[in-house]
């Protein structure tokens, strides 16, 4: 993103810690905001006990904000509660089936993208396997086959252009995607 985008994210978000590593420093504005470089203290945290945590959230604290395109001309910040990440989660585990019918997720939207958030929660929650496609294999759909057939992906969400393209291509080789 450009800096005023993200020092607008920030400003928006109300943050309290960034996490980030050494070699991003610098790329965020946020002047007084503390920073956990997560390469730097690495050797810290391997100390750190591996059991879980006490929970401490509760349903209705905030679990992410993710941030709106900006069409109206800025970019706004939306709040979800952990209630609603777990009903919407909820909603597709049985929707999807996917304790039973899906297990493993291609993951091909970018991180920064609500659609991330989605397709990391509906393969971790249910004890699938998330696969992550290389970003320039989404318009080779030769490539992004491949690594379908190879992982076994039951479960993908398309854009438009990427599904016509694998559609395109499996017509034209005469493969189907099988389940």
């Amino acid at each position: 993103y450009p800096a005023d985008r993200l020092a607008l994210m920030v400003s928006e978000s109300r943050m309290s810690l960034l996490l980030t590593q050494q070699s991003l420093e610098g790329t965020v504005e946020a002047p007084g905001l503390p920073r956990y470089l997560l390469d730097v203290e690495a050797a810290a945290r391997a100390g750190l006990p591996t059991d879980a945590p006490v929970r401490t959230a509760s349903s209705e604290n905030l679990a992410y904000v993710v941030f709106t395109s900006g069409s109206t001309g800025t970019p706004k910040g939306v709040m979800v509660s952990h209630r609603s990440w777990a009903n919407a989660y909820l909603g597709w585990e049985r929707s999807y089936g996917l304790k039973e019918a899906c297990r493993s997720h291609l993951q091909m939207a970018s991180f920064s993208f609500d659609v991330f958030g989605g397709d990391l929660s509906r393969a971790l929650c249910s004890g699938g396997k998330l696969v992550l496609s290389p970003r320039e294999w989404l318009l080779e759909p030769g490539k992004l086959h491949g690594l379908m057939e190879a992982e076994g992906v039951d479960c993908a969400e398309f854009v438009p252009a990427v599904l016509r393209g694998l559609l395109q291509h499996l017509e034209e080789t005469g493969q189907r995607l099988e389940v």
